[in-house]
């Protein structure tokens, strides 16, 4: 009768490591944390940037959309609220009216300044809380409702 003799391997010193160790684990998910604290910010700062360039967008094509009423028609649009304002201008646009992603309200409410000064629809500064957009009938301005805005959009 032979018996089979099973020799039990015994780990040794030279055996390769088969997983990482604690701490190489936790300064890995340091450095990527301290990685995304640098990133963060900047991706924020470009998403309020690219807002601020849609906003600008918008206002140039409405903009363009009120110069054209007034070449067709001989005036700017004169109504007092926003949904005939926006279907008088809606006519001169490819696509629907836009709203202002600045202030994030992405709202297509139209403020209406007459030429004595008296308004319609909320407070052009912005005060009210009422995002969108502010249109003198008499001069054609149009700007965007807002304090954070720069008065020269």
């Amino acid at each position: 009768m032979s018996h089979n003799l099973q020799q039990t391997k015994t780990p040794t010193k030279s055996s390769p490591r088969r997983a990482f160790a604690f701490i190489e684990v936790v300064v890995v998910v340091l450095i990527m944390g301290v990685i995304a604290a640098a990133a963060v910010p900047h991706v924020f700062e470009d998403h309020v940037e690219e807002r601020a360039r849609s906003t600008r967008q918008s206002l140039a094509i409405l903009r363009n959309a009120i110069e054209v009423c007034k070449a067709r028609t001989g005036s700017f649009p004169e109504t007092t609220d926003s949904e005939s304002f926006a279907a008088s201008v809606e006519k001169y646009l490819n696509g629907p009216f836009p709203a202002p992603t600045i202030p994030p309200g992405r709202n297509t409410h139209v403020i209406f300044i007459a030429a004595d000064g008296t308004q319609s629809g909320g407070n052009p500064d912005g005060s009210t809380g009422i995002p969108g957009w502010t249109f003198r009938p008499a001069t054609g301005e149009l700007r965007v409702n807002s304090s954070e805005i720069e008065s020269t959009w």
